[in-house]
């Protein structure tokens, strides 16, 4: 009977403690709100302004970089290395000595052909004087001066033979690896090294017969490379083929990168775009455009601080920017961020002119409860209880259970720790 007693009175104290703690405390929605006079603060919002840039219509193909000029350096004929006058990736001149051979017999056979020549020229002068004094036919004249005419040719064609032996650059350019040593006995099919005009890089790429008609000699290309990674380099469509192959339903086009640094080696694998058209465009932010059935809209933001709903027309998407063909202007500023809580006609707050930057601008709760917005100036301790709202309630739940410890918080109305879960339970929870 006393047990049933002492569970009865800790009851009635409990009980007592809640209603005391419902009555000091209105959970109201007028007072979780701060009372019937009180206003939400506009929402904080994130903004960016409308831009012009350049928009393109592009096609991307790949290609292999080739040198402008590019020749195997091979001798004219056989001869045994007496001299090397470069070294591997050497960048020559035009007319440069690359290589000597052995060229004994070719100073001889010119030796011969230079004797021949003094012998010929005397003949022809003695037959010239005859035939004025009528003392020689014509005939002999005319082989006397034949014959001059081949030792000259003979002698000609020693020479160049001669000049052969030495091998010169054909243009200015790099000098690939070589293998070749002197002493090294070589022959026509020989290949000394090769020989690369680098100062401009050609590429040649395939594109679909569709783009036929838009491509033209002068068109923009920008080609990218792995070995530059986040470079670009400029160039423009120099030939375009007029034959679109039957089996790849493709076209070749040639264009020319200026390589003036040699940056870019030939052979290169080139990731390639084309610009078919250019034009300046107004652009906004893909993620301040919201797509509503067959329509888009965004929610401009005037000088004042509010917002209006535009209708606008999207163009082409690129690079998380879309085109806005009609609806904005230049200058103006659209929601990227806080869209949610945006209403047409009403006043938002920009991080960044007179809102805190550390805002939620997306309308999440914030510390009291859900639906909460951040404000600054706000009490800090108005989100503070909410993680002790628990303690108050606690006592209730567990009322079957005798518990005489328990009711202490709760029933101390003149304790600070019991009032603070009581302010947090009406701020920020739903009444129960």
């Amino acid at each position: 009977m006393a047990s049933l007693l002492r569970q009865l009175l800790t009851l009635a104290a409990i009980t007592g403690g809640a209603a005391w703690v419902i009555t000091a405390y209105d959970l109201s929605p007028d007072a979780s709100s701060g009372g019937p006079g009180r206003e939400r603060p506009a929402p904080l919002v994130e903004v960016e302004p409308i831009a012009t840039v350049r928009l393109e219509r592009s096609i991307s193909a790949v290609g292999t970089g080739r040198a402008r000029r590019s020749v195997e350096i091979r001798p004219s004929g056989t001869g045994r290395v007496e001299g090397i006058s470069f070294a591997s990736g050497d960048l020559v001149t035009e007319g440069a000595a690359l290589v000597r051979l052995d060229d004994a017999s070719e100073r001889a056979a010119v030796a011969e052909a230079e004797a021949e020549i003094e012998e010929t020229t005397a003949a022809y002068d003695r037959a010239a004087t005859l035939q004025k004094q009528g003392r020689v036919t014509g005939q002999s004249f005319e082989g006397a001066r034949a014959d001059l005419q081949r030792a000259e040719a003979r002698l000609g064609r020693v020479r160049a033979a001669l000049q052969e032996r030495v091998i010169r650059a054909p243009f200015t350019g790099i000098i690939g690896l070589t293998d070749l040593t002197e002493g090294a006995l070589v022959a026509r099919e020989t290949i000394i090294a090769t020989l690369e005009d680098l100062t401009v890089l050609r590429v040649e790429f395939r594109t679909p017969e569709r783009f036929f008609a838009d491509v033209a000699v002068g068109d923009e290309v920008r080609v990218e490379t792995t070995i530059h990674p986040g470079e670009t380099f400029d160039g423009e469509v120099v030939a375009v083929d007029r034959r679109v192959d039957e089996t790849s339903r493709a076209f070749r086009v040639r264009a020319e990168i200026p390589n003036g640094d040699m940056k870019l080696p030939s052979g290169l694998f080139l990731r390639v775009t084309m610009v078919l058209a250019a034009r300046m465009g107004v652009v906004a932010p893909e993620q301040a455009v919201i797509i509503e059935g067959d329509g888009a809209f965004v929610y401009v933001v005037d000088a004042e601080g509010v917002v209006e709903r535009r209708a606008i027309t999207v163009g082409q998407r690129a690079g998380g920017m879309a085109e806005a063909l009609r609806g904005l202007a230049p200058g103006e500023r659209v929601v990227t961020r806080g869209i949610q809580k945006v209403r047409d006609g009403a006043p938002v707050r920009i991080i960044g002119e007179g809102a805190p930057a550390g805002g939620k601008p997306s309308g999440a709760p914030e510390g009291g409860g859900p639906g909460a917005e951040p404000t600054a100036g706000e009490p800090a301790a108005a989100s503070v209880p909410a993680a002790s709202a628990p303690a108050a309630s606690a006592p209730a739940s567990s009322a079957p259970g005798p518990t005489p410890a328990a009711p202490t918080p709760a029933a101390s109305p003149a304790s600070p720790a019991a009032s603070a879960p009581a302010a947090g339970a009406a701020t920020g929870a739903p009444r129960t």
